[in-house]
């Protein structure tokens, strides 16, 4: 999303638009309170793992590079990693190095895609380890090389959070992908048009799966039966 928002103000110019994006992450190990800092075990694109590393080193924030396999868990969630780094591929390597991980909570669980394309949807469906999940973070902000229909055969979202920047040069997102999900019937929440959105995840299997947007009554929608529930 930082990078979108970037792209918009900085066309064309990689240098400036990787310099504004590491002052942005840095500003927040700076100023709001970070327990820990999660790399991904892919390479470093310009550096800028070594200077998250850094600036971390500086706030006295841990660093920890998370790998497959690799199981964070809390007294009522985990976040388990499905994939992050692997071999360096010969098309869009970075983002296919992507770290992918499924957050569980008490019945309800959410992909995470972060920048990963269709290679490597792929390689997770072959190997199995695509999982159902209630919720789809869109892969690399609803470009056309993510969201292929196999990974959302075998997820089977009911929601997708799509995160992209207003009128960015990309076009994202793609028609295809719009399509894609429209076709598995799947709703799409877009920062686009929504601004920030906020999912909650149920405590138990009864429980919605809720979304809040930032405009209208301040309630969270179950997206299963359409009722509100005020906060």
């Amino acid at each position: 999303l930082v990078r979108d928002i970037f792209d918009e103000a900085l066309p064309g110019n990689d240098d400036r638009l990787l310099t504004f994006l590491v002052l942005g992450l840095i500003a927040i190990l700076e100023e709001i309170p970070v327990g820990t800092l999660w790399l991904g075990a892919g390479r470093d694109e310009n550096g800028l793992f070594r200077r998250m590393r850094d600036a971390a080193r500086k706030a006295d924030v841990r660093v920890s590079v998370l790998r497959p396999g690799d199981i964070v868990s809390w007294r009522d969630a985990r976040l388990t990693v499905l994939h992050s780094g692997g071999r360096a591929r010969k098309s869009d390597t970075v983002n296919n190095q992507s770290l992918v991980a499924v957050f569980e909570r008490e019945g309800r669980s959410a992909l995470l895609t972060g920048d990963a394309g269709a290679p490597t949807e792929r390689d997770l469906e072959a190997r199995g380890r695509l999982v159902q999940a209630d919720l789809l973070k869109v892969g690399h902000h609803g470009s056309r090389t993510s969201t292929t229909p196999y990974l959302l055969a075998a997820v089977q979202p009911r929601v997708a959070l799509l995160s992209c920047g207003r009128e960015n040069r990309f076009g994202h997102p793609a028609p295809s992908v719009l399509a894609n999900l429209a076709a598995y019937g799947v709703r799409v929440f877009r920062t686009d048009r929504l601004s920030d959105v906020r999912v909650e995840l149920a405590q138990n299997r009864d429980d919605p799966l809720g979304i809040a947007l930032p405009v209208g009554p301040h309630s969270l929608v179950d997206v299963v039966t359409g009722k509100r529930q005020l906060h």
